[in-house]
């Protein structure tokens, strides 16, 4: 059975590879097209890319999908489906009895509208893109159901002993020393992809988790300063993961 789970790890690791590289790369580089006056005409490439990348990764996800043997388990995955797209139908619910404007709604779509495109262009971008982004989490949320009976196997193969050592192994850096797991000075100090890129995973579920804040914040039943709002969608997901690694080391 190790082996086997060995197997999976060493198949799925370069799609998982790609995967964690391209996200931080596209996030930085929107950040810096929309936040950086100097790189003003930058955003609409960026904007144009974002479907292409969305479709890109969703293509990773399945392929991650498809290398794990054990079945989907049907609850966890209903639940994150209905967070996910209920999420996105209650936004453009909202919106919609709220007669919301286009330039209300975000950066990407007003960067549109002030580069001379139609409203009716811009809705139907956002139709097209918003799916595409919806499908993704759907997808990492599969591929981590899917794959998570594999993490928590190697990583207690690797070590069990303690939670410190689990923790390591279950973030990919059974094979470092903890110099190198803390402080990696070289590229082959690393920690391994396949452990890291489901911690993305969490990060997009509770993206989806956000996705209902819009619609009840403009309804006027939920307020939450800024700051607080972007340290939920910093935190939250990794103090997660950190507490699943928990309660499966734990059971054992």
């Amino acid at each position: 059975m190790i082996k086997e789970n060995e197997t999976v790890e060493k198949q799925t690791n370069p799609y998982a590879k790609q995967l964690f590289v391209a996200g931080p790369i596209v996030a930085v580089l929107f950040s810096l097209g929309f936040y950086i006056p100097y790189l003003r005409a930058f955003r609409i490439p960026l904007v144009f890319l974002l479907p292409v990348f969305c479709i890109y990764c969703i293509g990773l996800a399945m392929i991650m999908v498809r290398k794990a043997v054990p079945p989907l388990p049907r609850l966890p995955l209903i639940i994150g489906l209905l967070v996910t797209v209920g999420g996105l139908a209650f936004q453009g619910f909202v919106a919609v009895i709220k007669e919301a404007r286009v330039r209300e709604i975000n950066l990407i779509s007003r960067s549109l509208l002030d580069s001379g495109y139609s409203e009716n262009f811009i809705a139907i971008y956002g139709i097209i893109t918003d799916i595409a982004f919806v499908v993704l989490i759907c997808a990492m949320w599969a591929a981590f159901l899917k794959h998570k009976d594999t993490i928590i196997a190697l990583a207690k193969n690797n070590n069990d002993k303690s939670w410190l050592g689990f923790f390591k192994a279950a973030m990919g850096g059974a094979h470092l020393s903890w110099r190198q797991f803390i402080l990696p000075l070289k590229m082959n100090e690393l920690p391994k992809s396949y452990y890291l890129v489901w911690i993305l995973a969490f990060y997009l579920f509770w993206t989806s988790l956000s996705l209902w804040y819009p619609g009840l914040h403009r309804l006027g039943l939920v307020s939450l300063p800024p700051y607080l709002f972007l340290s939920i969608l910093i935190f939250a997901p990794f103090i997660s993961y950190l507490l699943w690694l928990w309660l499966e080391y734990r059971k054992s």
